[in-house]
C-alpha cells in the first residue's frame, strides 16, 4: 500500500493530510484521490507529484507497499 501525503489545499479538501492507496501506478492514485471531492480533479491537474522523494512525471510509474507519493499544489506565485 502507498502512502500519500497531501499538501496545502489538497489536504484541506481531503480533510486529512495522509491517504493510503492500493493503486499500482501513480496515474491510479491520482484517479483515486480525485474522486475525494468535485475541487480535487482540477487541483490535481496543477500538482507536482514526488514519489520516493524524486518528481515523477511518469504517471504510469509501478507503486510498491512502501512507496511514499507527495502531492505538491503549487504555492502562492507558481
Amino acid at each position: 500500500m502507498a502512502t500519500v501525503y497531501l499538501y496545502a489545499k489538497a489536504s484541506a479538501i481531503a480533510g486529512k493530510r495522509v491517504y493510503e492507496s492500493k493503486a499500482q501506478t501513480l496515474n491510479e492514485v491520482i484517479s483515486e484521490i480525485s474522486e475525494i471531492s468535485s475541487e480535487m480533479a482540477p487541483l490535481l491537474a496543477t500538482c507536482s507529484f514526488l514519489v520516493d522523494e524524486i518528481q515523477c512525471p511518469d504517471f504510469e510509474r509501478s507503486l510498491f507497499d512502501d512507496t511514499r507519493v507527495d502531492v505538491l499544489p503549487r504555492f502562492a506565485g507558481g
